[in-house]
């Protein structure tokens, strides 16, 4: 539980660290929950701040819903200890899904030599499509024939708008793939910024 297993994540929209503090950690705090006994007071509250930090993404309704939850997830025999990290986190995402942080997933894998096989065999804008809307890797066969269809889809339809529209999305999606293998093609000196001697 200590505080550096906590990402950071960008509070854009949502009630911000002070009205996480307030509106969950400080009634938990005062229902009774208590740090773990094998806990620092130093590191407890460090823990407490960086939770207030990455929960501030959360609505201030999700933050009470979630308040009320985890007064039944506390830990030791008393079920009073704190909720761990794991348990808190899993809740909030039941809650409410975090903003992304750093690249997309659809960026992430595109970029990978995932991406540069599905530009090989046809379907990368598809796939660019199909994980940004679904969030989720096309780990499963359903999940690639489904990619496939879709890019079937897209080229079935001779609507120019669709076709221009079609043209810009590929455009993008290759500068990503391309991206993936120059960066892949790197010697390994110059990704890490080291000059060859």
């Amino acid at each position: 539980m200590a505080a550096n297993d906590i990402p950071e994540v960008v509070t854009d929209s949502g009630a911000g660290k002070a009205e996480a503090r307030r509106l969950l950690i400080e009634p938990l705090l005062a229902s009774g929950m208590r740090r773990a006994p094998k806990m620092t007071s130093s590191a407890y509250e460090a823990y407490l701040d960086k939770l207030a930090g990455y929960l501030g993404y959360m609505t201030r309704p999700n933050l009470e819903q979630l308040g009320d939850i985890l007064l039944n997830c506390g830990g030791g025999k008393k079920r009073d200890e704190f909720p761990v990290w794991v348990i808190v986190r899993r809740m909030a995402h039941l809650l409410q899904t975090p903003p992304a942080q750093g690249r997309p997933l659809h960026w992430s894998f595109l970029h990978s030599a995932w991406g540069e096989r599905a530009r090989t065999a046809g379907y990368h804008v598809a796939a660019y499509w199909w994980i940004r809307e679904k969030r989720i890797p096309p780990s499963t066969d359903f999940a690639l024939a489904e990619i496939k269809k879709l890019q079937a889809d897209f080229e079935e339809d001779r609507d120019p708008e669709h076709q221009e529209w079609l043209a810009r999305l590929t455009q993008h999606v290759d500068q990503i793939v391309g991206a993936g293998i120059e960066h892949r093609n790197q010697p390994q000196s110059a990704k890490s910024g080291k000059t060859a001697a």
